[in-house]
């Protein structure tokens, strides 16, 4: 099983990602946290450990590139989650 955090501000974007790897895909993968800020985020990737990250890029306090310079060791794949089509490059580079 794949173990996945969901880190998002947004709660409709949340709750819709949430639905959808529930609906595909419950028989591969397992959310074990879903945060709404990068603080929380940080804490639950580090006591959760898991293999996947969703990710959002533009949250209050903290994104989610200054979120992962955080993270000391990133053992982990991301697929970064955003409205904001100016941080796709940024995205691909990180």
């Amino acid at each position: 099983m794949i173990k996945i955090i969901i880190v998002d501000d947004s709660s409709t974007s949340r709750i819709t990602l949430e639905n959808f790897l529930i609906k595909k895909f419950s028989d591969k993968y397992e959310i074990v946290s879903i945060c709404e800020d990068a603080d929380s985020a940080k804490k639950a990737i580090k006591a959760k450990k898991p293999h996947l990250v969703f990710l959002d890029i533009e949250m209050p306090n903290k994104n989610g590139f200054e979120l992962l310079e955080e993270i000391k060791s990133i053992n982990f794949e991301i697929i970064f989650t955003t409205s904001h089509t100016d941080y796709a490059i940024k995205a691909i580079k990180a």
